[in-house]
Order: C-alpha cells, then structure tokens, then sequence
C-alpha cells in the first residue's frame, strides 16, 4: 500500500524457500517502488555480507538470528529483528556496543550468553510458546500463551526454564 515499506523475511530454515539474497536484491531494483530491505535469518554470513553490499547497499538487510549478532555486526550488519530483542535487550546492546568499539573477545562472551539463553528458552519447545513464556518470565510485559496447535510448556517446563536461565541473564 502507498506509503508503506516492503520487506522479504528469508528464513530458509522454517520456509524451505532459500532464495539467493544477493541475487535477489540486485534484481529487484526498480521492481517493487516500496521495497525496502528484508529480514536475514540465515546461518549463512558469506550470504548475509554480500547481502548488504548488494544494489549499491540500498537496501536494509536486518539480522534475524539472535545466535549470530556478534558475528554478523563485526561482518558489518547494523541492525536486527529478532525475538530476543525483547527478553533479552541488555546482550544485544552490549554486543553492539563491544563490536563498535572492538572489543571482540567482550561481544562473543557476551553473544555466548546470548545464545546459552536461547537454548534454555528453547529447550522444551516450539519457538513461539517457548519465547512467550520466556517474555513472560523475563520481561513485566505478559503475552499470554500460543494458539493451538502449538504446545504451550508446561508448568514444570516453566519452572526449569526460569532456574535455569536466571544464570544467563
């Protein structure tokens, strides 16, 4: 719709569709007037760094990887989208903070905090129940629980999943 941006989420792990980014970009110049960028959740950082260099680097090409924000933002990535973004602010600002001012050992230990906390989020679950109750543990703001058919945790899954990350945190 007129004013509105466009964005291509690529997430090859969820979709199957594993379009070549970099191709993808320098194509679609001129074709789509409100297409802005996408949303790169890929474990494929050779692909995501020519991503952004792709078109001239017109385009935003978010991170979406919450296990990959050390590593992408030294290859140059300067923003993310990404679901621990909000339990868990405090780790990416601090690896973008380290990354910026080259203290890349302080941004992966602190990136392998990060990504401990995502295994135990995830331990018991589905992405989607797993980080609501995760949002509702870590965060004030409660967003209930997923729609069927995913599979909320249960209380006992809860309870481990908070002892067990308060030692990330």
């Amino acid at each position: 719709s007129v004013g509105r941006r466009t964005e291509y989420y690529h997430i090859p792990a969820w979709t199957t569709v594993d379009i070549n980014m970099e191709q993808f970009l320098n194509q679609s110049v001129g074709q789509i007037p409100t297409f802005h960028g996408i949303k790169y959740t890929s474990n494929d950082l050779a692909e995501g760094y020519n991503a952004l260099k792709a078109a001239g680097g017109r385009y935003a090409v978010f991170l979406g990887a919450d296990t990959l924000v050390e590593p992408a933002f030294a290859l140059g990535f300067d923003s993310a989208i990404a679901t621990g973004l909000n339990i868990l602010p405090g780790h990416f600002v601090k690896i973008v903070e380290a990354v910026q001012e080259n203290r890349i050992c302080d941004a992966r230990t602190i990136q392998e905090k990060l990504t401990a906390a995502c295994k135990v989020i995830t331990k018991d679950g589905a992405w989607v129940p797993t980080m609501k109750a995760a949002m509702s543990l870590v965060t004030p703001i409660k967003v209930g629980q997923a729609r069927p058919p995913l599979k909320n945790l249960t209380e006992p899954q809860i309870n481990d999943m908070k002892s067990n990350l308060t030692q990330h945190l």
